[in-house]
């Protein structure tokens, strides 16, 4: 595993509200078997105003640029100065945490109780760990 890409995040866009879904920014790192999200750091969160178009779950998004016009923000034309926004404030954050605690993203996804899972896992990932939970207590 290779360590987060400072240009490249993971957001994650989800209802908080029936008025306002939150955005949230996670270091994107890259392996040889594809990306992979830091899901326990938080580079930045905010709101956004009203569902995006053809709303439903929550979806994650790969923010490559502090541009609103970049390609990455195209199927989100009402959000994408907020998106780009924070893209700027995570890349922000990326850097004071990595000056801060160099060795924070290391290049084993066990090391430190770093939990790195695919996006498209996150469900799953949390639903097993409320199975795990509940059979603990039983």
């Amino acid at each position: 595993m290779t360590a987060s890409t400072p240009d490249l995040f993971a957001v994650e866009l989800r209802p908080h509200t029936p008025a306002e879904w939150i955005a949230t920014y996670y270091p994107l790192i890259k392996t040889t078997a594809g990306s992979r999200v830091d899901i326990t750091t938080v580079l930045h969160q905010h709101r956004l105003p009203g569902p995006p178009p053809n709303h439903g779950t929550a979806r994650w998004l790969e923010a490559r640029a502090a541009d609103p016009d970049a390609p990455c923000y195209a199927d989100y034309p009402t959000w994408k100065t907020e998106l780009a926004a924070g893209y700027a404030a995570s890349v922000t954050a990326y850097h004071t945490e990595n000056t801060q605690q160099p060795s924070r993203h290391l290049t084993s996804h066990t090391a430190l109780g770093t939990a790195v899972i695919l996006p498209g896992q996150l469900p799953e990932w949390i639903n097993n760990d409320t199975v795990s939970t509940e059979d603990e207590n039983t």
